[in-house]
């Protein structure tokens, strides 16, 4: 064999052992991934379990009546649950009856229930609990009253501190896979935000598709992303239900009823769920503006607009400014420190139907009472 041959021979070798190697490397490579993808997914489900077992584990257990049957009733720190208590057939034949279920992210107020006089405004015998929720009809949220009675005022004031401490502290089981976490994450610091009350329909742009409604969803939507659905029951991020808003009203949206619309719709929703407003009717086209640069915002919990897709408009180039004006960046776009809500009150109302996936003033109040956002 001569010398060039041989040469070639070597080459030949060595090109041949190195695929070897970098195959065996590729495969020791692949193996690490995959051990540490499987170690990760192992964390997060032992993470996933301890949340879920914190969250379930029961709070309280007592016995009322629904309707006109006693119920165990059991609250935990996301659901309270309740089974009728039956009587042992004469057969000894278990009777099978179906639970009840309310999550606590659907209650937005719960009252103690009194037996008064006519004329009576305080005190009065205890008659038990009254949790006031949401129930989902189609498209829309109804108000919806969940009767739990017990006669015993020790028994039933227990219940009641325990339940608006939940509600208040909002601390409901978090289900996230951390990628769009941290995506999330990273939206939420972004400029080209805005934080609204309300919900993502999938399927319809402007409420009219025909998709179902995600529940307790929060929505991220960056500039030229596609959105990021991320389940979750309370929002970790210093965002909890409001209690303090300011309100603007358009008496002069649509047909004039936007007063109307908030004093019999909304006004009654904040009040039983112990939100306090400062109410502004504009008179003309730029009051919104003049007074958000001029009112302390570190006073309120969110902002809210009744009216139509003009005053919506108005507002959100509000926060915006006055966002630019307290960072001293009047060319760069800042993110507004404050959620907008948005009441339906205008000829199309767009936005509220992208918003909250129907033109309904009691669905919109309700998303803003239980605190759910979404970003625009």
């Amino acid at each position: 064999m001569s010398e060039p041959e041989e040469e070639l021979s070597q080459q030949r070798d060595s090109s041949k052992k190195k695929k070897k190697t970098d195959k065996r490397s590729g495969k020791k490579k692949k193996k690490k991934r995959r051990e540490r993808r499987e170690e990760e997914e192992e964390e997060q489900e032992v993470g996933e379990e301890e949340k879920k077992e914190h969250s379930e584990c029961v709070v309280l257990r007592g016995i009322f009546r629904l309707g006109k049957k006693s119920h165990d009733v059991l609250l935990t720190r996301t659901r309270l649950s309740w089974t009728p208590i039956t009587p042992e057939t004469p057969t000894g034949e278990p009777c099978v009856t179906q639970p009840g279920l309310l999550l606590l992210q659907d209650v937005y107020a719960v009252k103690v229930k009194r037996r008064r006089a006519a004329g009576q405004e305080s005190g009065g015998a205890v008659l038990g609990v009254a949790l006031f929720c949401c129930k989902r009809t189609g498209r829309k949220m109804e108000v919806d009253t969940l009767h739990l009675n017990n006669a015993s005022t020790e028994h039933t004031q227990t219940w009641y501190n325990t339940l608006r401490e939940l509600l208040t502290v909002g601390s409901w089981l978090l289900v996230l896979p951390w990628e769009p976490l941290n995506k999330f994450k990273a939206a939420i610091t972004s400029p080209k935000v805005i934080l609204v009350f309300g919900i993502h329909q999938r399927g319809g742009a402007s409420g009219n598709g025909g998709g179902p409604v995600e529940r307790g969803v929060v929505g991220v939507l960056g500039s030229g992303s596609s959105l990021e659905l991320l389940r979750a029951q309370s929002d970790p991020w210093g965002f909890s239900r409001p209690r303090y808003l300011k309100v603007f009203i358009n008496p002069s949206s649509h047909k004039k009823e936007s007063v109307h619309i908030y004093r019999e719709h909304v006004a009654p929703l904040f009040k039983m769920a112990d939100v306090r407003t400062d109410i502004t009717v504009t008179e003309r086209k730029g009051h919104a503006l003049s007074v958000m640069k001029e009112c302390k915002l570190d006073e309120y919990d969110g902002v809210v607009c009744v009216g139509g897709d003009g005053s919506v408009a108005e507002l959100c180039h509000s926060l915006v400014l006055r966002a630019q004006l307290d960072a001293d960046s009047p060319e760069k776009p800042v993110k507004p420190v404050l959620p907008l809500g948005i009441i339906p009150a205008g000829s199309t109302d767009v936005v509220s139907c992208s918003v909250h996936g129907v033109r309904d003033p009691v669905t919109a109040a309700l998303h803003i009472v239980l605190g759910r956002y979404l970003l625009v």
